[in-house]
């Protein structure tokens, strides 16, 4: 026999006691009506899928998967508040290695500029000395500028600094020279002079070789 305690267990979802005041009818469940979340949800009477499943901080009702812009359970959703500290704590991290390349720059070219003022101190000698042609003799004067020049250069080489060979009598290398003028009497194409020395920087280049480069046809 067919009773309305049974038609309401067939009929209702929400798992209440036939009589428990829910609403429902023998041929109709209304817990439905009271729940906001999506179907397939088994909410009794009153809908609490916001409270337990829903983590997002609107008042939207979600179902028991929340879904509000594209959050899923159990995310941290990232408010205004967190992506301003993100960009000030990036802001703070940038500022400090930019410091620090600062420092390390600085701290190199005072190296460099502390190798070298030894130098300095031999020119200003060589100026004294060539004040009065007396004291030394044309010879003594080249000599002196070249032992400056080989101090200079070596202590440029242990900073990375190399000086190109000469390219006279080779190809012209557009990677390596710059040509400023041409000579009709080397054949064309062919270094014929080097104007200006042409240096490296730990392998690439730091200043053209100056050149003039023949012309002469065949």
């Amino acid at each position: 026999m067919v009773t309305e305690k049974n038609e309401h267990e067939k009929n209702c979802k929400c798992g209440c006691a036939f009589g428990s005041g829910c609403g429902c009818t023998p041929d109709k469940c209304v817990c439905g009506e009271n729940c906001k979340c999506v179907d397939g949800c088994d909410c009794g009477p009153e809908c609490n899928c916001k409270e337990d499943t829903c983590n997002c901080k609107h008042e939207e009702k979600c179902g028991p998967e929340c879904n509000c812009a594209g959050t899923k359970q159990g995310e941290k959703t990232i408010t205004t508040e967190d992506y301003i500290r993100m960009c000030a704590d990036f802001d703070n991290y940038r500022k400090h290695a930019e410091k620090k390349i600062s420092s390390a720059h600085n701290e190199g070219k005072c190296i460099l500029a502390g190798e070298l003022l030894p130098v300095i101190d031999d020119l200003d000698s060589a100026i004294i000395q060539t004040a009065d042609l007396s004291k030394a003799n044309e010879k003594e004067i080249t000599q002196g500028v070249a032992s400056v020049r080989s101090r200079l250069l070596a202590i440029l080489r242990s900073h990375g600094l190399e000086e190109m060979p000469s390219g006279v009598g080779n190809k012209f290398d557009h990677n390596l020279q710059e040509a400023i003028q041409t000579s009709p009497e080397v054949a064309d194409g062919v270094v014929a002079t080097e104007l200006r020395k042409g240096y490296l920087f730990r392998g690439n280049v730091l200043r053209h070789a100056m050149v003039v480069v023949g012309s002469k046809k065949n």
